[in-house]
């Protein structure tokens, strides 16, 4: 099983870190087309309904479910079946290495760094070529926002191509 979260947090402006919902749908697609023997999860809470929604509608298949956790608690013991759980850097990343996912596959926003890596578990990291390690210019810990326009910063997003986050999912699934 595959988690897939494609939330994260909407305060400040850290919505504008999420992977577009497009290249979520194409990838799982992919996943699913090339993987049938692959369950795809799709996590989130009121924040994430109408994107899961859409996920659902758009990339329909037998093997993609958008279960109902009616707390962060059952959200939980679900993620202990997940082989791997995919996000960007945010709460449901921490909440499977805290579940001990045995595998995470993590899009690099422009505010990722040392300090919000999966405490003490293995991740794969799948490098945003529009922020070339620059994280600390967007986003220093210190109460603001991730700086840069919402333009800049979705392009930045954008750059993360759906056939790099595939071939990070897809060989962490077939690691040993």
């Amino acid at each position: 099983m595959v988690g897939i979260h494609v939330g994260s947090g909407k305060t400040k402006n850290l919505r504008m870190k999420r992977w577009p919902l497009e290249n979520y749908i194409a990838l799982i697609k992919r996943i699913t087309t090339a993987r049938p023997d692959v369950t795809v999860l799709l996590f989130g809470g009121p924040e994430e309904k109408e994107e899961n929604a859409r996920i659902v509608a758009e990339a329909a298949h037998a093997n993609l479910f958008l279960p109902k956790t009616r707390s962060i608690r059952e959200a939980a013991a679900l993620m202990k079946h997940c082989e791997v759980f995919l996000s960007v850097d945010n709460a449901m990343m921490h909440f499977a290495a805290a579940m001990k996912v045995p595998k995470q596959v993590l899009i690099e926003s422009m505010a990722f760094g040392p300090t919000l890596e999966p405490y003490g578990r293995p991740y794969r990291l799948v490098k945003n070529p529009a922020v070339h390690g620059r994280n600390l210019e967007y986003y220093r810990y210190d109460g603001k926002g991730i700086r840069g326009t919402e333009e800049e910063l979705r392009q930045i997003m954008e750059a993360v191509k759906v056939e790099d986050v595939f071939t990070a999912v897809v060989e962490t699934l077939e690691e040993r």
